[in-house]
């Protein structure tokens, strides 16, 4: 498990030589040595680490505390709502495109983890063996700061007993 501090930029565009104005979409900085780490993770889902996080969306003005890659994409989409606190700002996105359009009975697989904040991966880490796993390589680093997180691959058996019901989890969790 390797940790690495990020940078997030807001960015902005100017029209008609005025002032810049933001535009809702943010760059980010990613350290060379956790790029190369990435690239054998991103490479099977046809992605770039340059450009993935910045394709990530997390509403028009929030920027997250901390990211967290996994080694591949687990089909734990339901433990993961089924284990966060409603409050707690946890994300999720897979690696791979997702359909468009998104079929009613879809489940979207988990390769990346957006902890919008300190406190709330720490109120959820005694909640799941993957919430402690982050929080793990996350606990020392700094709340003002901005992280990536890269995980070791999870418990084989965990993962095999989390996913029993993984899918039934999803399609019948209460949707917001």
């Amino acid at each position: 498990m390797r940790s690495f501090e990020i940078l997030i930029a807001m960015s902005a565009v100017r029209k008609n030589g005025g002032p810049a104005v933001p535009d809702n979409s943010r760059l980010f900085a990613i350290p060379q040595e956790a790029k190369e780490l990435l690239e054998p993770v991103l490479g099977p889902y046809n992605r770039d680490p340059d450009w993935f996080f910045d394709n990530l969306q997390f509403g028009p003005t929030a920027n997250p505390w901390a990211i967290a890659c996994l080694d591949r994409e687990y089909e734990l989409a339901g433990h993961i709502a089924a284990s966060r606190e409603p409050d707690a700002g946890i994300l999720f996105g897979p690696y791979a495109p997702v359909p468009s359009p998104v079929p009613p009975d879809f489940v979207p697989p988990v390769g990346v983890l957006v902890f919008m904040n300190r406190k709330g991966l720490k109120a959820c880490a005694g909640r799941s063996a993957l919430f402690k796993a982050a929080w793990n390589g996350l606990r020392s680093c700094a709340p003002a700061r901005n992280w990536l997180v890269l995980l070791d691959p999870l418990d084989a058996q965990w993962v095999a007993e989390a996913q029993l019901d993984d899918r039934e989890l999803w399609l019948n969790r209460k949707r917001v």
